[in-house]
This record gives structure tokens, C-alpha cells and sequence, in this order.
């Protein structure tokens, strides 16, 4: 039997062997030495291994351990062999597999040349729905190649081999180590390694007793690898059957079953291998149809769109597969499901614009299975393309509109940088020249404003001064200039001569008595407290390091803030003191809206026990207070300017000189206008504020106005239209005098969107 080991070892056949393996561009093994390298000198090499094997020096390198994901939680192993040694495993294999396969019954399909997992399921139709068998018992072995005693394997194959030099040089093989990704060694004491030349030949040497046994017992049968089925005739048959194969696998072979073989009748249909056979025809069991569609809906498209070569790989095994068995009506389902796929996957790549010709490859590599698919495949994927193209172009443009948007923003920022003037330097003079306004200190000119951009004036504190000419250049272009003292009161506005319309003050007394007051107090304190509560929302959201006692309270009290706004809305005109009523539950949401404000800032050491509107010596409420004023005099423009009477109010009690509507008005706006921007501050760079004699310092009224008239400034969506904070004031106010013009026939205050 010394011929045998001779006709392996062969140079004639090892060339045969690397011609196989050099076909199937394998990957290298632990020793790095990939096909490629090894085709350089092949004659060399070849000669070299022919060599070691007649001298008895060939030692194999240990296979390299690599993990393959199966399903969920579920991994397999595999081994790869160096290169030279899957040459030696091919050569063994083609001579060993020769004479094993005149020994291997024709029910075994797994690994065997000609055969295939399709033909095990047709002849096992063959046989299923013959009146010959009317039970059947369906089973397979648990962790089936990791489990292989190598001791009962050489019994079975020195009981057909008697050559010791093959025996030994396949002993050798299989014995080879391991190395796993930290390159420690395993030995290989049990087992058949997956992925391995020679292991799926072994593992059918391993079972073939089984087969001759269950063939003896007169019963129908299959195999693939380690999934099998058992056919009885009678249910005494069958039971008898489901013993034998119990005890052979678990005493003889030392294997175990992954369940007790369970004895069924045979009805319409079986299940074998996912697939579910009828007298009709092939089915996918719903469990194998479910990771079909997984692994379709893993499928990667390239940059060039083209499938992984993973992919079409695993398509090609569908194809041949299913796609040669199972009938018409799932292979549409499977082509749905695939065309879906794909269809997402390509609107995902609306960045890229392929000409038809090129797009349409992506379903050559992956070709329809169904008849009704193919034929009308040409249609479908023009369709796919056309909505892919449109979704593109739109891409495209929308792309190009972003990007001019972002330079619109750009050079707004730079409009708007200067359409603030702010001056609060004792001895400062405001002049003319004849390019627009100046800033003078001590004589010498500070600052020149571009007359183009600049819409509003802020002075404040004491010793400014400013020229009738300047008064008049601001006055013929409608720019407002707003006068505050040092702590942040409001004393004036120089504003263009407004009058006042007398219809419009008509319909302000009317609505005190036809409703419309009562409405806009409802609406106004509503908005306020959705306002309020939208504000908490956008911190909890946007500060992730806001501590869990900010997270507690703002879920306990939104329920409360939700039952306050309820409340207000469903508060009727015929309620007593409706005003003080709907005021108070706005003063109980507060206190909630100013605790929960507190412990934003209270981890910088900032203390803040409540709100404090006159007076205040605390740094919280004098950044609130100066910045109300600040909202206090945009708002009182807004009122003159939609031709409002200030001094006729309906939440406020009118008080004599006092602008009591715009203290109306305002109410919407307090939490988006400057709260935001106070507890931002506090937050991000409180270090760089201060007091100085219990009022904000020059530093910091300088930086509150400059964050104050940034967010006035800044657009935001209001009424479907992107606006500037400041315009939507402005439309509030018009929006109110229509309302009680009846223009509009209702009232809605600004709600904030984030």
C-alpha cells in the first residue's frame, strides 16, 4: 500500500494540487506567505516539498483561528492553512476522496463532487410521498466538527487504509495546532477544524457507518453533513428507528444529537435544511426566509455602487440554491424584498449621479430569481433609476442651496454686526461726518459706522453726547436710538413722529368690553408659560451636564406647568377677577421656572434664590433686569410702529406715563429673548462677569447687549417665514392691532420652536 503514499506525495500530483489551490486565490496563513509569492519559484518550491515529504521532514505551520459571524450571539471558527500546506491537504484529498467515494452511499450530499445541497432536497421528494414510508424522523448532531473523536476516526481509516506513511502524513494534518488571534498555541486533540482541506472528506469517512446502518434497518434516508432524515414505514418502524439512531450516535460515535429524534407523520409537508417540501414543490420555512431577508438587507454597495464581493457571493449561493428549488411565488417575495433593499440603498447615495448604463450593473451582479422578475427587470430598474436621479438632482440643489444659504448667513452676520451701535463711555460724543455717523472720546474718532447697515442706537449711562445733526440723520433714515441709565432702566426713545390711529385707539377701548382683552390675556400668559416650559426642555435636551436633581424636577413639574397652561386657556370672562386669577397661576409657574433655572448655574457657585425686579445688588437678576430693558424698548417701538396706544393694556393695570401694553406684549418673549441668553451666559462664561458697587460692570453690560442684540438679530422660523427675532416683535405688534381691528379674526402670540 506503499503506492498509495507515493501517488499523494507525487510531484505530478502536488502541481495538480497547486493549480487548484492557486485558482481559488486562498488566503495566507500564519506563516504571511500568499499565493503569489509562492508562484515565483513554484518549480523550486514544489520540488522542495516533494522532498520533505519523501524524507519525513514535513512538519505543517498551525492553521490560523478565525471567528466568522453566524446569527445573533452565534459565531463559528474556521482554520486557515498556510499556503503550502493546503498544497500537501489537496494532494491527500484528490487521492483519498478517488477511492473513498466508491465506499460513500448515494444518500450522503454534503462535500462530495457532482453533488449538491439542491439534490439532496429533490431526491428526498423522491422518496417523501412514496406510499412506501409514512413516518419520518428529522435530526442533525450538535457542534459536529468540533466534537470528532480522532481516535475513532484512525480506527475507521486504518480499516480501509493499511498505508502507514499516509495514515501518518493525515494524522499529521489533522493533529496540526492552532494559533488564535493573540498567537497563543492550541493543540488539536478533537476535532475536524472547519474550512480545513481535508475536513469535510473526514467527517463523511466519520458518519458512513452510521449511513450503512440506518440503510440496513430498510429505512429511507438522506444526509448533508450532520442534518439528516430518517424515513419509517410503520410507527413500531419508526420507533425502532429513533432508538438505534439515538443510541449509534451518542455510544458508538461519542457524538451528541441537538435533540431527541422526534418521530413525525408524514402529512404535506416536511422541513429539511430551511426548506419546506410539498407534493407541489419547494418552500422557504418562515425562519430560513427571515435570515434570507437579513442577509439581503446586509448587502453593501461600493462608492462605483457595485455590490461587496461578499455580497455577490452570497447572492450566487442564493441563486444556485433557491433559486433552482423553490417555486415561482417565493422567488418574487425573495426579488420584492431584494429590490426594496436595494432601491434604500441607492436613495441613500443621492450624491452620486450614475449614468444609466453603469447603475444598471448593480442588478447584473445581483440577478432577479423569478421568471416574472426577469422579464419585466429592464422597466423596473429604468424606474428605480429615474426616481434615483430625480432624488439626486434634488440632492444636488438642495446642496447648492445650503451652501449659499451658509454665505447669506455669513455676510448677514457682517450686516448685522453693524446694525448695533452700543455707547456707554462717560465723555463720548455722537457725530455727523460726511460718510454717516462717528464716535468720538477725547476728541479723537473711535469709531465710524457704516451708514448702510446701522438700524438701532443703544446709549447708556451718563455723559454721552449727541448732535442735533446726528438726531437728524438717524431720524430721516428710521433709526431708533434708546437711552438707558446705568442700571439698565429705560428712560427714552428718540423715534420718528408717530400718530397714533384714531380708529385703532377706538377698537383697544372696545376690547374691554366685546372679549378681546380677556382673549389676548389668556393667549399672551399661555404662550408665556409654553414658552417658559419649552425653554427647560431645550436645556435638558442640549446641556448634557445638567445634574440629575435639574432632570428630576423638570420631569415633576412638567406636569404641573401642563395642568397651568389648562388651566389659563379654559379660564372664561364671566370668571371674577379673571386678570388676578390667571396672573396668579402664572406666578406659580414661575416659581417652578426660576428653581428650575437655579440649578443650571448653581454648580459655577452663582447663588440665585428668586427673581427680584427692583433693586436687585445680585448679579442673576441684574443681567434679567438689564436685559428686559433692552426687550422693553424693541417691544415699545413695535408697539408705536403698528400704531398701538402703550398706555391701553388688558393684563397689565393701566397706570398713568406708564407703557402698560408693552409690558403685554413682552410676556411671550422674555424666556427666548434673554433668559436664554442670561443663563447661557452664567453658564459659559460667567468668570468674565462682574459687579462693580451693586451694579453689572462696564464689561459686562457691554457683553449682555452685544449676546442680547446677536439674538435679536438672529432669523428663525415664524408664520412659515425665516425672520429676524427683532421682525417677529414687530409682527406681534401689527398682529395684535389687526386682531383688534378685526382684520384677523384671531390672536396668536409667538411661540418659541427649537
Amino acid at each position: 500500500m506503499q503506492k498509495l503514499y507515493n501517488t499523494i506525495i507525487s510531484e505530478e500530483n502536488l502541481f495538480t494540487a497547486w493549480n487548484n489551490v492557486k485558482k481559488k486565490e486562498v488566503a495566507a496563513g500564519v506563516d504571511g506567505v500568499e499565493v503569489s509569492e509562492l508562484n515565483k519559484n513554484i518549480h523550486s518550491n514544489i520540488a522542495k516539498l516533494h522532498l520533505e515529504l519523501i524524507n519525513g521532514t514535513y512538519n505543517p505551520q498551525p492553521y490560523r483561528k478565525v471567528i466568522i459571524p453566524k446569527k445573533e450571539l452565534q459565531s463559528r471558527t474556521i482554520g486557515i492553512l498556510s499556503t503550502r500546506d493546503k498544497i500537501v491537504q489537496v494532494a491527500v484529498k484528490q487521492v483519498l476522496e478517488y477511492y473513498l467515494e466508491s465506499i460513500f452511499f448515494p444518500s450522503s450530499f454534503a462535500y462530495r463532487p457532482n453533488k449538491s445541497a439542491t439534490q439532496v432536497l429533490k431526491y428526498l421528494k423522491s422518496i417523501l410521498f412514496k406510499k412506501t414510508f409514512h413516518f419520518f424522523i428529522s435530526a442533525d448532531i450538535d457542534n459536529y466538527f468540533e466534537t470528532i473523536s480522532h481516535t475513532i476516526l484512525f480506527e475507521k481509516l486504518s480499516s480501509i487504509i493499511y498505508d502507514t506513511k499516509t495514515l501518518a502524513l493525515i494524522e499529521l494534518c489533522i493533529k496540526a495546532g492552532s494559533l488564535d488571534y493573540s498567537n497563543h498555541w492550541q493543540n488539536q486533540n478533537k476535532g475536524l477544524p472547519q474550512g480545513v482541506v481535508l475536513s469535510p472528506l473526514l467527517a463523511n469517512l466519520f458518519l458512513h457507518s452510521f449511513d450503512q446502518s440506518i440503510i440496513d434497518r430498510k429505512a429511507g434516508y438522506v444526509r448533508y453533513a450532520d442534518d439528516f432524515v430518517v424515513l419509517g414505514k410503520t410507527k413500531e418502524h419508526a420507533i425502532s428507528l429513533a432508538k438505534h439512531i439515538d443510541s449509534y450516535i451518542t455510544n458508538k460515535l461519542k457524538l451528541k444529537l441537538n435533540e431527541k429524534p422526534a418521530i413525525e407523520i408524514i402529512s404535506n409537508n416536511v422541513h429539511f435544511m430551511g426548506v419546506m417540501i410539498t407534493k407541489e414543490g419547494y418552500k422557504l420555512t418562515s425562519k430560513k426566509k427571515d435570515r434570507l431577508f437579513e442577509k439581503i438587507s446586509e448587502i453593501e454597495l461600493l462608492e462605483n455602487f457595485n455590490p461587496a464581493k461578499k455580497d455577490i457571493s452570497m447572492w450566487n449561493g442564493i441563486q444556485n440554491y433557491y433559486g433552482k428549488l423553490i417555486i415561482e411565488a417565493e422567488l418574487k417575495e425573495i426579488d420584492t424584498y431584494l429590490l426594496n433593499t436595494l432601491q434604500r440603498k441607492i436613495s441613500e447615495k443621492e450624491d452620486t449621479l450614475l449614468p444609466f448604463i453603469q447603475f444598471k450593473n448593480v442588478f447584473k451582479l445581483l440577478p432577479f430569481l423569478s421568471k416574472s422578475f426577469k422579464s419585466s427587470a429592464e422597466n423596473s430598474i429604468k424606474a428605480i433609476w429615474q426616481q434615483y436621479k430625480t432624488q439626486s438632482l434634488k440632492y444636488i440643489s438642495d446642496k447648492n442651496s445650503k451652501k449659499v444659504e451658509i454665505r447669506k448667513k455669513q455676510y448677514s452676520q457682517i450686516a448685522d454686526s453693524g446694525s448695533e451701535l452700543v455707547i456707554s463711555r462717560y465723555g463720548s460724543y455722537l457725530g455727523i461726518s460726511k460718510k454717516g455717523i462717528i464716535v468720538r472720546e477725547k476728541g479723537e474718532i473711535n469709531k465710524r459706522v457704516n451708514s448702510n447697515v446701522l438700524k438701532h442706537i443703544t446709549i447708556i449711562g451718563n455723559g454721552v453726547s449727541i448732535s442735533s445733526d446726528a438726531v437728524d440723520w438717524c431720524m430721516e433714515r428710521n433709526i431708533t436710538i434708546d437711552f438707558f441709565t446705568d442700571s439698565g432702566k429705560h428712560n427714552s426713545t428718540l423715534y420718528n413722529p408717530i400718530h397714533y390711529d384714531s380708529e385703532l385707539l377706538q377698537s383697544q377701548i372696545k376690547a374691554f368690553d366685546n372679549g378681546k382683552g380677556f382673549i389676548v390675556v389668556k393667549r399672551l400668559i399661555s404662550a408665556k408659560v409654553k414658552n417658559q416650559i419649552a425653554l427647560l426642555k431645550y436645556y435638558h435636551k442640549y446641556h448634557k451636564s445638567i445634574n440629575k436633581e435639574f432632570d428630576e424636577i423638570l420631569i415633576k413639574s412638567e406636569e404641573k406647568f401642563t395642568d397651568i397652561v389648562y388651566k389659563i386657556e379654559k379660564s372664561q370672562i364671566s370668571d371674577k377677577n379673571y386678570r388676578e386669577k390667571i396672573m396668579g397661576l402664572e406666578a406659580i409657574g414661575a416659581q417652578w421656572y426660576w428653581e428650575s433655572l437655579e440649578l443650571l448655574i448653581i454648580q459655577n457657585g452663582i447663588n440665585f434664590t428668586g427673581r427680584i425686579r427692583k433693586g436687585a445688588t445680585d448679579m442673576v437678576n441684574s443681567l434679567l433686569n438689564y436685559g428686559y430693558a433692552l426687550l422693553y424698548a424693541r417691544v415699545w417701538q413695535a408697539v408705536l410702529s403698528a400704531g398701538l396706544n402703550p398706555g391701553i393694556s388688558y393684563l397689565h393695570e393701566t397706570q398713568k406715563g406708564k407703557p402698560t401694553l408693552v409690558y403685554d406684549i413682552i410676556e411671550p418673549f422674555r424666556a427666548w429673548a434673554v433668559d436664554r441668553v442670561v443663563f447661557s451666559l452664567l453658564q459659559t462664561q460667567h468668570k468674565k462677569l462682574g459687579m462693580e458697587q451693586n451694579l453689572l460692570n462696564e464689561t459686562t453690560k457691554k457683553l449682555l447687549a452685544e449676546k442680547i442684540f446677536k439674538r435679536f438679530n438672529k432669523t428663525e422660523l415664524y408664520r412659515k417665514q425665516r425672520i429676524k427675532f427683532v421682525q417677529i416683535i414687530h409682527n406681534q405688534a401689527k398682529e395684535l392691532a389687526d386682531y383688534l381691528n378685526d382684520s384677523n379674526s384671531v390672536f396668536r402670540p409667538y411661540l418659541a420652536k427649537w
